[in-house]
């Protein structure tokens, strides 16, 4: 399978096609069958991880919650986090992830769509594409106007439920996004990132919002296990790492 074919259907958000529904075998050079035998796998991987999660935390205080999760592809993968946790906690979940999503499309998709959600729990991490990393260039969203927006998704977050959680974002790998691109390398990119990450922590404490600080969590960590080849996206490894710490922290809510 060539690598868009694995992109495309690693994705499973609210506004794009569904590969259960949608395949073009020439596009994506691979049958039917070949697409429903690697979601199948994505699911069994999703289940297997929950399931030692659930041996490592006492997640019945979860269990049978309603969440709507909000984010780009890194929520929105068939491999995220996201799928570990809903099935760890037994979550009636929605997915709003949109790849390649920014801060303006989940403010756009939140007053769109929010009046329609019965969720319980919000849990929000938008901000990678902002940054410019998709383009190559240098904010696609200006670090004010990303404030504005999480600002507002915050708010309109807050008048569905009080159990709401913003995580900062994941590192990235920044040498690798500007060799494959052909862009001078100077830690801008993580700079963007990393004054988005205080954003968030400075907007969730005015909201009065649970924080999940992943940039902390995860600065120190190991590039090459957390990071996949492109830089930016989480491995399988990440994301279990994320799932773990997230479920930890989602939990505060109920305390």
């Amino acid at each position: 399978m060539n690598e868009f074919f694995i992109r495309f259907n690693l994705q499973d958000m609210v506004f794009s096609f569904q590969t259960e529904d949608f395949y073009n075998e020439k596009k994506m050079q691979a049958s039917k069958e070949d697409v429903d035998k690697f979601i199948e796998e994505c699911k069994n991987w999703q289940k297997e991880k929950a399931d030692i999660l659930k041996k490592e935390i006492d997640l019945s205080p979860l269990h049978g919650k309603r969440i709507l999760y909000i984010g780009d592809s890194i929520t929105a993968e068939r491999t995220s986090y996201r799928g570990i946790t809903t099935y760890a906690a037994d979550f009636e979940a929605t997915n709003g992830a949109i790849s390649g999503a920014t801060s303006v499309d989940m403010l756009r998709f939140l007053k769109e769509n929010i009046k329609k959600s019965d969720a319980e729990i919000i849990s929000i991490m938008i901000g990678t594409n902002d940054s410019g990393l998709i383009t190559g260039g240098l904010s696609i969203v200006s670090p004010d106007e990303y404030r504005r927006n999480i600002r507002e998704i915050l708010r309109i977050s807050k008048e569905k439920t009080d159990k709401v959680m913003i995580s900062t974002l994941p590192p990235l790998n920044e040498e690798i996004i500007c060799k494959t691109n052909n862009l001078l390398f100077d830690g801008r990119f993580q700079k963007m990132k990393d004054v988005m990450s205080e954003i968030v922590r400075e907007e969730s404490e005015r909201a009065g919002v649970l924080l999940n600080d992943v940039a902390l969590h995860m600065k120190d960590m190991d590039k090459g296990v957390i990071l996949e080849e492109d830089g930016t996206h989480l491995t399988k490894e990440g994301q279990f790492i994320y799932a773990r710490n997230w479920l930890l922290n989602i939990l505060k809510l109920y305390k």
